[in-house]
């Protein structure tokens, strides 16, 4: 058995070997892949401790278990001020050093972006400088140019500090990398004026270049290969699984989850000519096969704006229980980014049913005039009560539609005082029933009738 002093060393040596702070180094001559050797990451524990440790030399750390080696390619140097600065060593042809001429600035804006692919680095436009109504310099810069953005103040004087901002990890830190280009009238070319090549930020490192803002663009195959998953049901964080394992690792993939994510809904909240012209071929079918069936549409500058249909049954539980309408707009629809509007009331046996529906594009009061307008002409007369929901805009359209409709929310109430009031004389409650149904015309509605009828029971 093993003494304690004994085990204590070999803890605190096993510890010394696995510190951060002071990593193990391997020599260059040694062959990592090498499953025989004793240094291998397959038969490191199978080798004395001791021989383990003594290893010293260059360039190559440990970390858990396995030797990573530090990238060649990028240089880093101290500025006067005490600055680290960065940059990558790179093929001579893609510098654009002082001098290099462009015979457009597209042409320049490509050479830059892809120099900047290669050191680690995105590109966005800088400043424009004109004369005369010309322009004679621009500016392309590192993304991480600009001034580092404030923290958050909380100072009520400032309208700007009360403004909320979105949340982004993006920062800026004043880089000075940038190449500025001048217009050579005589030759009709861009010039390279200046470039700075030397960043006061880490470069991005090679293995996490995919994750960059140009890597992360989609190409036209990968936005076809999402839509044709998404048209076989498989969602985008399937989709860039599935992607992953076919390319072979997430770093040859180009865009993250999040960016799969972005596409899919973007495709979704478009309307294309074919699934607006599918659905007004429904309609115009069952126009053609149904029987008093209604419906009308909106296009404007090519695409479907809004769609209004009632089919029998609609008209037949609207003739039938249509004195009370429900006139509801919170239904947003998910794939098109439209409202989805339907007409509902209520039975005698107080379950739902269906007057119509519509679909709007925005909630507008020339919208919700527009559908009333199709309901009236689809049923061919007005509701007595129009309950709705606290729309601005769609109680605007009931006050301008017919000046025959009533709108109140309240009707249930009223009923419940006058009904369930013990404190009212036989009398009394007589004079208000009647003053109740003159008020919301209901002298024909058969059901309150029968309740009328037998309320000595």
């Amino acid at each position: 058995m093993a003494s304690p002093l004994m085990a204590t060393n070999l803890s605190s040596k096993f510890d010394e070997a696995f510190a951060l702070n002071s990593p193990i180094v391997m020599n260059n001559t040694t062959n990592i892949e090498d499953s025989n050797s004793p240094l291998s990451p397959i038969n490191v524990f199978a080798h004395n401790l001791n021989d383990y440790i003594e290893v010293e030399v260059n360039n190559e750390h440990i970390i858990n278990d396995v030797p990573i080696q530090e990238e060649e390619d990028i240089v880093v140097s101290i500025s006067p001020n005490g600055t680290k600065l960065y940059t990558r060593k790179v093929a001579e042809h893609l510098i654009p050093v002082k001098g290099c001429r462009f015979k457009s600035f597209e042409d320049g804006l490509q050479t830059f972006k892809s120099y900047a692919e290669k050191v680690g680095f995105s590109v966005r436009k800088g400043q424009t400088k004109c004369w005369k109504d010309a322009v004679t310099h621009k500016y392309l810069r590192c993304n991480k140019a600009g001034n580092p953005q404030p923290k958050h103040k909380f100072d009520t004087l400032d309208k700007g500090s009360l403004k909320q901002k979105r949340r982004s990890r993006f920062t800026t830190c004043d880089c000075k990398v940038h190449i500025l280009l001048n217009f050579d009238e005589a030759k009709n070319e861009w010039v390279v004026v200046t470039f700075d090549e030397y960043h006061n930020h880490p470069l991005v490192s090679s293995i996490n270049k995919d994750l960059n803002k140009v890597s992360r663009k989609l190409p036209f195959s990968t936005k076809q290969y999402i839509h044709n998953m998404s048209i076989n049901s498989v969602g985008p964080v399937k989709a860039h699984r599935l992607l992953v394992s076919l390319m072979g690792g997430v770093h040859n993939v180009r865009g993250t989850v999040t960016d799969f994510k972005n596409f899919s809904q973007s495709i979704r909240i478009f309307i294309g000519d074919r699934d607006s012209q599918m659905i007004l071929e429904r309609l115009r079918e069952r126009l053609e096969s149904l029987p008093n069936f209604f419906f009308d549409f909106v296009v404007q500058n090519g695409k479907l704006r809004s769609v209004f249909w009632a089919d029998e049954i609609s008209k037949l539980n609207y003739e039938a229980f249509g004195d009370v309408l429900s006139f509801d707009a919170t239904y947003q629809t998910n794939k098109y980014d439209m409202v989805f509007v339907p007409f509902t009331g209520v039975d005698n046996n107080k379950n739902y049913v269906t007057f119509g529906a519509g679909l709007i594009f925005v909630e507008t009061t020339e919208s919700f005039i527009w559908l009333l307008e199709c309901f009236i002409t689809a049923h061919k007369k007005q509701p007595v009560l129009v309950l709705t929901d606290q729309d601005a805009a769609m109680r605007q359209t009931i006050l301008e539609i017919s000046g025959e409709l009533l709108q109140n929310t309240n009707i249930r109430k009223l009923l419940h005082r006058l009904v369930w009031n013990l404190f009212i004389s036989p009398a009394t409650f007589e004079s208000r029933w009647q003053d109740l149904i003159e008020m919301f015309s209901l002298q024909d509605h058969e059901w309150l009738s029968e309740m009328y009828a037998i309320r000595h029971r």
